[in-house]
């Protein structure tokens, strides 16, 4: 499924926020950024950032995820 497909929006907190509007974040548990992983990561565009509250908004994501899954980006 294109998560750009599914419109929802979700607010992520960020450790550190290096993130700029149109970046892509994959967001998924930190095993499934290892090698041989038979589980994608969930992803989406950002669409909003809050410096104060250290958080981004991220369109597109599909499934549920635990607190805690990690991410991880790349620009596009």
């Amino acid at each position: 499924m294109n998560p750009a497909s599914n419109q929802s929006q979700t607010v992520v907190p960020v450790a550190q926020n290096i993130f700029r509007k149109g970046d892509h974040v994959l967001i998924g548990a930190s095993k499934t950024f290892s090698q041989g992983s038979l589980v994608n990561p969930d992803g989406g565009p950002v669409v909003g950032i809050n410096l104060s509250a250290s958080n981004i908004t991220v369109m597109g994501l599909t499934r549920n995820h635990a607190s805690g899954d990690s991410s991880s980006w790349r620009c596009q």
